[in-house]
């Protein structure tokens, strides 16, 4: 598991650093919180990737049932096509 700490370490730090920068900008309420939601969604998918990369060892070594890889693989691919399109029209 020690592949997994650098990778996510370095996209947690992506999620919250322009969090400040955004809340700076002067722009209406609804849109600002939009793009702060826009960036917590990629928190999410990568919570989802992350629970998605755990369950690798445990196919490999254990029982070989792949549900849970492949539950969080297509709710961080729903998550990441479907929703980022939609919230960026409506910020426009």
């Amino acid at each position: 598991m020690a592949w997994l700490a650098q990778p996510s370490a370095s996209m947690f730090s992506f999620f919250f650093l322009p969090i400040p920068f955004l809340y700076a900008l002067r722009i209406n309420s609804p849109k600002k919180y939009g793009l702060m939601g826009v960036f917590l969604l990629r928190l999410f998918t990568t919570v989802c990737s992350i629970l998605r990369m755990t369950q690798i060892p445990v196919i490999a070594t254990g029982s070989g049932n792949s549900t849970l890889l492949v539950l969080w693989g297509n709710i961080e691919m729903n998550v990441g096509v479907c929703m980022y399109p939609n919230l960026l029209m409506r910020l426009y």
